[in-house]
């Protein structure tokens, strides 16, 4: 399989985590349920299920992850690199 580093819109990954630890994955609308201990745990979990998807599919995808600080932009690697995708700006939630 090819293999590039550019981030295609496809498949839409997006990524609720909250701050019990649990989080939805959704990857071309395939959800995965996580339950860690706590919510960087849990980003972590993340992390791994959309890199494993962007290992099967030989390139970077776009994740809009929502947290309790706000929404983030991402792109993730499939050898668990996280970038910021600059493509859309992050929305810290407010003070």
């Amino acid at each position: 399989m090819s293999t590039t580093t550019e981030a295609a819109a496809w498949p839409r990954a997006t990524a609720t985590l909250n701050e019990d630890g649990t989080a939805q994955v959704s990857i071309g609308g395939t959800v995965t349920e996580v339950a860690a201990g706590d919510v960087d745990e849990a980003r972590a979990q993340v992390v791994a299920i959309v890199a494993a998807r962007a290992e099967q599919l030989g390139r970077p995808l776009h994740v809009l992850t929502r947290d309790p600080a706000g929404e983030w932009p991402l792109i993730i690697h499939a050898d668990q690199t996280v970038t910021e995708d600059d493509s859309r700006e992050a929305r810290p939630q407010a003070p």
